[in-house]
């Protein structure tokens, strides 16, 4: 029996210490970066400090999680008012699918939607963030135009943390 649990522990320990990385304390203030629009060009978040920004911050290879959330997002736009603007940030260092496919995914996906689509090719907004690991995941992100991160999660989303971001939306319409 106290192998098992040795086992156990020495099995789901990791796990517990890489899910601690995704965990990043809000509020806390996050800086503009520069990144690259699809078409290679440098930017930065361009509503920075003006509007509040929903940021998803998503690595290509880890597009199929939040397909409800993805859908109830495209499909409901109650996010997009005039004080909020919507990003989408591929995640393009750790991914092995080419660029250029990722990129044009990216414009079909968000076709319809005042998202703005960005690159950031080499962890800048990760680093500048102190997001930790992200490798594999679609991050949700809500940023105020003070620039204070107020609601973070990394990977799949349950319905209530997806009512609970809702949430924060609604309080900064």
């Amino acid at each position: 029996m106290r192998l098992i649990n040795i086992l156990l522990v020495t099995l789901l320990l990791p796990g517990v210490l890489m899910a601690s990385k995704w965990q990043v304390k809000t509020p806390t203030h996050v800086p503009d970066v520069e990144l690259m629009t699809l078409k290679n060009e440098p930017t930065n978040l361009i509503d920075y400090g003006k509007r509040h920004m929903m940021v998803f911050y998503i690595d290509p290879d880890a597009r199929g999680q939040n397909k409800v959330f993805q859908e109830e997002m495209r499909n409901e736009k109650r996010p997009y008012t005039p004080n909020i603007a919507g990003y989408t940030v591929l995640n393009l260092a750790d991914t092995k699918l080419p660029g250029g496919m990722v990129r044009m995914l990216a414009r079909i996906a968000t076709k319809g939607t005042e998202t703005v689509n960005l690159v950031d090719m080499d962890h800048t907004l990760r680093d500048a963030w102190n997001l930790g690991e992200v490798d594999n995941q679609f991050v949700v992100m809500f940023v105020t135009k003070e620039g204070e991160l107020v609601y973070y999660h990394a990977g799949e989303l349950s319905r209530e943390d997806m009512d609970a971001f809702y949430a924060v939306i609604d309080k900064y319409k």
